[in-house]
């Protein structure tokens, strides 16, 4: 059990790691790490919950961690990237 949590806070922190340096402009690495390794357990626990006998290591939570991983890191990197379009906005004076 110890072991399938660790590997599915590992998986996302790789996958927010992956999101932060394919577009690094917009987001931490902090902040992309902490949401791909919360989302990586809270997923892999889910889909062992759901699709498995108990939490374990297996297929189901593999695919739950990275799959929760990576809607989770888009729709921070959405946010993100969205309020820094508005604060552009908002700085340049004389635009409508």
């Amino acid at each position: 059990m110890f072991v399938a949590i660790l590997v599915y806070i590992g998986v996302g922190l790789v996958v927010g790691a992956l999101a932060r340096f394919n577009e690094s402009e917009t987001s931490s690495l902090a902040g992309m790490l902490g949401t791909g390794g919360a989302a990586g357990l809270i997923g892999g626990g889910v889909a062992n919950l759901l699709f498995s006998d108990g939490l374990e290591l297996d297929a189901a939570g593999w695919v739950g961690s990275v799959v929760l991983a990576i809607v989770a890191v888009l729709v921070v990197k959405t946010s993100v990237r969205a309020r820094a379009v508005e604060a552009a906005s908002e700085a340049e004076p004389g635009e409508s």
